[in-house]
């Protein structure tokens, strides 16, 4: 992880049966929108290569530790620098990690699942077949959610330190509400927009899991202290005895997250994640 994220300047030789895979954790949580680590992605690999050519790429960039059904973003300047930028210098392989909650993952993970098969590929082309398929005359709405998800939260990521801290990969209250906040009700307008121009069942089941994945957004939200006027009119409002039926009908649901086989059942953490 982090001690060797960096090549060395003095590697040894390298036997021809080693191969090193790279972990680098500045980079987890979306840490290639920040400026310095997106200038210096390209060196680093090269530097890697420079030592062995049986190089790896292995990341969590379009991850975060995020249990509360927040949407996360597709990052489509990530997905355009990192796995190009692999194979463009010659990595044998790459490992990327995708989103658990394919609820909202789907975009994500489609794109990933492209590259890994064609690093090529057009991914602006790809993000807006993918939704279009998923939301039929939903994609709009959806589309216009997204992308307000996404302008808030490379802003977040863009401005944050470099410096390493466990929460930069963590979906905790200072994210939540920087980027959520401010615009959930526009997200629930959007999202009954798109509900209403759905036409047939398969886009109606691709939103109502994307919605499930908003129920918990509000509810980790609002328990954590956080709120807004109509919070509780909100669509997505749940008691506490309604969000518990929720969490037991959706016990083993693909489309909302699930930590290493349990479901987290708190309000959204301040400061960093400490299991």
């Amino acid at each position: 992880y982090y001690n060797y994220m960096y090549p060395p300047a003095d590697a040894p030789q390298m036997e021809p049966n080693v191969w090193l895979v790279q972990a680098p954790l500045n980079y987890y949580g979306y840490g290639l929108l920040k400026p310095v680590y997106r200038e210096e992605f390209p060196r680093v690999v090269e530097g890697w290569l420079k030592i062995t050519p049986n190089f790896i790429y292995h990341n969590y960039s379009n991850w975060m530790r995020s249990f509360n059904g927040a949407p996360l973003p597709a990052a489509r300047d990530i997905l355009k620098l990192e796995v190009p930028t692999a194979a463009r210098a010659g990595a044998r392989g790459v490992e990327m990690l995708g989103l658990g909650a394919w609820g909202i993952g789907g975009p994500t993970n489609y794109i990933y699942a492209r590259q890994l098969w064609d690093p090529t590929i057009d991914v602006d082309k790809t993000y807006e077949a993918w939704l279009r398929l998923a939301y039929g005359p939903a994609y709009a709405p959806m589309r216009k959610m997204l992308d307000q998800i996404e302008q808030r939260f490379v802003a977040y990521k863009s401005a944050e330190s470099p410096v390493y801290r466990g929460e930069m990969y963590e979906m905790n209250y200072a994210k939540a509400e920087q980027v959520y906040l401010p615009i959930f009700p526009e997200m629930e307008r959007l999202y009954l927009e798109a509900v209403d121009k759905a036409r047939t069942d398969k886009q109606r089941r691709r939103l109502a899991m994307f919605g499930d994945n908003l129920i918990m957004l509000h509810w980790g939200m609002t328990r954590a202290g956080m709120t807004w006027p109509g919070a509780e009119k909100s669509v997505f409002y749940r008691t506490d005895e309604q969000y518990a039926q929720f969490l037991a009908d959706t016990e083993w649901a693909f489309w909302v997250y699930r930590n290493s086989g349990k479901r987290y059942v708190a309000p959204i953490w301040k400061g960093e994640w400490s299991g």
